[in-house]
């Protein structure tokens, strides 16, 4: 799920009229997975390992604080990344894909 929330607020800072009302909400997201993933030292974070708990922390801290749609962007991206291969790696989290996408 946060791989596609996240998905769908990198097309929104990419459309220059939904930019400045993206910012707000974008960061709202990212607090959430902030708090879910660190959830002082309890969260999802704690199941990682040290090294993928600070990578992911540190790119979650510096997307928050981004200024600008670009940066944000890129700061994003960097947090997509981890979250679908280190993270899913670290937990042994199984992805699977289907058929079944609901488009019949």
């Amino acid at each position: 799920m946060s791989l596609s929330t996240l998905e769908s607020d990198l097309k929104l800072l990419a459309d220059p009229e939904t930019q400045p009302a993206t910012m707000g909400p974008t960061r709202q997201h990212l607090l959430t997975i902030q708090k879910l993933w660190d959830d002082d030292g309890a969260g999802l974070g704690s199941l990682a390992g040290d090294e993928v708990d600070d990578k992911l922390s540190t790119e979650l801290e510096t997307a928050i604080a981004a200024t600008d749609p670009a940066s944000l962007s890129t700061a994003i991206e960097a947090v997509r990344s981890t979250l679908g291969t280190e993270v899913v790696s670290a937990l042994d989290v199984t992805v699977g894909f289907s058929e079944n996408d609901g488009d019949s």
